[in-house]
């Protein structure tokens, strides 16, 4: 999943906090060494000391990755052949002696030991850098035990097809823990099942070298040390968006087909969600509330929110939202913000609908504010259009009347919740029920706005009442007439307009065209009066 940021479009300058660029993760990096023209020097290994050795504190947070080098059926296959080799040579010879058994019985134990060491490389990732732990793998690593970050040019895939693989590798490891997989299952999977089809991360360097890693060989943990070590470490423009693709559906254990329209989709997606921050984003293993919850990837980030997919201690995902708000200085005005922070938060533990994210907990750490919410695998609305282009008009009005439920139920509490941010960007098609949920709340968004003068949302989906802070229920019928719009049409509305998706698409019945228009009236009293009244709209028409 990857959740929405309010502040997408409309933000003023007003905000005094220098701005962090935060990283367009993965944008231009496709490139490999030797092709289109480009250029990797090659540096002589003058300096190769300052590789071969880590500092005792650089081991503090590292992780272990363990990379199995080739599927078990060609190692087997590869000592039986030394052994046939090494015997009939002896039988050729013709001699045999007590000396001769000795070297027998030692080759015989000697060649699965070297072998079995061989394949197996063992990587300790540090804020460092990449060190190998034995001396027979620094081919891997181009004649050297270490690479530091700023050697990595680029991070890519190479050969892999899909996920589904890899997804079924790994759902078979944790499975056969709690139950006895039949003993034909355990024999092909011990072999290598699938090895070739789930491909190699490469991770290319400047000065030579490229390690290259079977993803069949790194176990699920193994996997997640590697993600959370790159997200923590590496610098995000190293990172193609296919690994990036792939770092989503491992940490967050979703099995999406990595086709060249979701690769597309995940890379106009990387445009949008990662902007200028006034403030500097927390990193992959970053850990919180004493070490309860650990970060293992930021989702999105800009102006003053980061979005972070955490685990707890028991594995359990979540959304973290976070918010910084700068208020520089004037502790009354922070004061109010965390405390009303807390009131909205207390507010949103109370809603209880199967089409909404729940929100577990509230807290604020080193002066940011979060939320911790539900996790829920998916793509929003958006990447849905993104991939496949805009929903059919009855699967639009399906949707349409799922999100008209949701408001329904939000209005319908004492005072009413008003969302001021709903957009394709904050609703996912959950897996696999396929139904529509709602992951994000404009929580605090009028405040934050008369408080910094930055208006939080996306200005296309914002009606004129809102502009001037005076959000109200019709607000989010507002918006999701033009969530109508963009679902029909791939677009998005026009700001400040009624919108009509006809005009874009002559397929669409003029009986929705009147209602998408009434609902997105720039005036209330021209408006649809209450979600109620669209929902039934809605129903009429299918």
């Amino acid at each position: 999943m990857v959740p929405s940021l309010s502040g997408n479009d409309a933000r003023s300058s007003k905000s005094h906090s220098k701005p962090v660029i935060s990283g367009l993760l993965a944008l231009g990096a496709g490139l490999r060494p030797g092709e289109s023209g480009q250029k990797i020097s090659m540096q002589p290994l003058t300096k190769v000391e300052q590789f071969e050795s880590l500092e005792p504190d650089d081991h503090h947070g590292s992780a272990v990755i363990n990379c199995q080098l080739l599927p078990m059926s060609q190692t087997i296959s590869f000592i039986v052949f030394l052994l046939i080799l090494s015997t009939t040579s002896w039988l050729i010879e013709g001699k045999w002696g007590p000396l001769t058994s000795l070297s027998a019985m030692f080759q015989f134990a000697l060649i699965p030991i070297l072998i079995g060491n061989a394949i197996r490389l063992n990587l300790i990732i540090s804020p460092t850098g990449i060190k190998t732990t034995s001396v027979i793998h620094k081919d891997s690593l181009h004649g050297r035990t270490v690479r530091r970050w700023d050697d990595l040019h680029s991070v890519r895939l190479r050969s892999l097809g899909s996920t589904s693989a890899i997804f079924e590798r790994i759902r078979f490891a944790k499975e056969s823990r709690l139950t006895p997989a039949p003993l034909s299952s355990r024999i092909t999977h011990f072999m290598g099942k699938n090895w070739f089809k789930q491909g190699f991360i490469l991770l290319d360097f400047t000065s030579g070298g490229v390690l290259a890693l079977p993803l069949a060989g790194l176990s699920y943990q193994s996997l997640e040390n590697l993600f959370v070590s790159l997200s923590r470490w590496a610098d995000p423009m190293t990172m193609n968006p296919d690994v990036i693709a792939l770092q989503r559906d491992i940490l967050t254990g979703q099995e999406l087909q990595l086709s060249k329209s979701y690769t597309k989709m995940w890379e106009e997606s990387l445009r949008q969600r990662f902007e200028v921050t006034n403030f500097v984003p927390l990193s992959g293993g970053h850990s919180l509330r004493n070490g309860k919850l650990k970060i293992l990837m930021l989702l999105a980030c800009g102006g003053m929110s980061s979005v972070y997919l955490a685990r707890d201690e028991n594995g359990k995902r979540f959304i973290l939202k976070e918010m910084s708000v700068p208020t520089d200085g004037d502790h009354s005005a922070h004061a109010k913000l965390n405390q009303m922070f807390d009131r909205e938060a207390r507010i949103l533990a109370q809603v209880d609908h199967p089409n909404i994210v729940k929100v577990y907990d509230h807290f604020i750490e080193l002066g940011r504010n979060y939320l911790l919410l539900e996790f829920v695998p998916g793509l929003t609305l958006k990447q849905q259009v993104q991939m496949r282009g805009p929903f059919a008009e009855g699967e639009a009005i399906n949707i349409g009347k799922q999100i008209a439920d949701i408001l329904v139920y939000l209005h319908a509490f004492k005072p009413a919740i008003i969302h001021r941010d709903l957009t394709p960007d904050n609703l996912i098609i959950r897996e696999p029920e396929r139904t529509i949920t709602l992951i994000d709340f404009g929580a605090a968004n009028e405040f934050i706005s008369h408080l910094t003068g930055t208006l939080i949302g996306k200005q296309c989906y914002i009606p004129p009442e809102q502009f001037r802070g005076e959000a109200s229920p019709q607000s989010d019928i507002y918006a999701l007439g033009g969530t109508l719009h963009f679902l029909l049409t791939g677009c998005d509305p026009e700001p400040i307009t009624p919108s009509h998706p006809r005009d874009v698409n002559p397929q669409i019945s003029s009986t929705l065209d009147d209602l998408i228009a009434r609902a997105t009236a720039p005036e209330t009293s021209d408006r649809l009066g209450s979600a109620e009244d669209f929902l039934n709209s809605l129903r009429r028409l299918g």
